[in-house]
């Protein structure tokens, strides 16, 4: 009969279809979750990419702001070198025990180069980059705390290259006859004195011991790293020509 050829349909057929399809919903499911496990760890390998390549700028942008503050330091004790001349008509003599103060002795200066004059000055006293004192040297001719005589000039030159003597070599002046100089010894501090008056190791590079070496010649350049041709050099140097000093202290009444 048409009732007898129907097929019947039992509780456990019914509960046996229903388990295949559970079946092969839970292995879509599984792959679903598969593939996200994945793409959670592709999206973590990209962003451990971006972090990697991103730490490196972020520390070169670090250590580029440092610089820039040591440069303003720089510009703010040459502004003050300016404002101490025109005020008492000499420079200051450098500082060579690490108290910040100039050291005049007997009418001239105890020494011709040494610290900035900090305390002095009213100015920084470390720079940015290492936290080191700044190099200080005056020129002779302006190095007994008398009255500036615009007709002499100043004895320290100012070179892309260190030179050996005591001039520039021809091609590397930057300034000539400059009557001050200050600088950082940069990052690396060789031939640098920190905070607590210590000297720290000096420079092997020629153009950075030109700059630690106490005579008049000073190289001022762009930084270079230890496997540049002209070898490794951070300093980072300021200084003050003799004609504008002249002409500031005409300016301000002085001469």
């Amino acid at each position: 009969s048409l009732h007898d050829s129907l097929p019947i349909c039992s509780a456990d057929s019914r509960h046996y279809r229903t388990d295949v399809g559970s079946g092969s919903m839970n292995r879509a499911i599984s792959r679903a979750q598969g593939f996200t496990l994945i793409e959670i760890a592709v999206v973590l390998v990209i962003v451990g990419l971006l972090l990697g390549g991103l730490l490196l700028p972020l520390g070169t942008q670090q250590e580029a702001r440092r610089i820039g503050a040591t440069q303003e330091a720089l510009d703010e004790a040459r502004e003050a070198l300016f404002g101490y001349a025109v005020a008492n008509g000499s420079l200051p003599c450098p500082d060579t025990d690490n108290d910040g103060v100039e050291d005049p002795l007997a009418g001239a200066c105890n020494a011709q180069e040494g610290e900035l004059p900090w305390a002095t000055l009213g100015t920084p006293g470390n720079d940015e980059v290492a936290g080191n004192r700044f190099r200080y040297r005056v020129a002779s001719a302006y190095n007994d705390h008398a009255a500036i005589d615009c007709g002499i000039s100043g004895d320290i030159d100012i070179c892309t290259a260190a030179t050996g003597g005591s001039d520039c070599t021809a091609g590397t002046e930057v300034a000539l006859n400059v009557a001050a100089v200050v600088l950082s010894h940069g990052k690396n501090g060789f031939g640098a004195t920190n905070r607590a008056g210590n000297a720290l190791p000096a420079p092997t590079a020629a153009d950075e011991v030109e700059n630690a070496d106490t005579d008049s010649v000073f190289v001022s350049r762009a930084p270079t790293g230890a496997d540049a041709q002209n070898g490794l050099f951070d300093d980072v140097v300021t200084y003050v020509p003799s004609t504008l000093l002249c002409s500031r202290l005409i300016r301000g009444g002085t001469l």
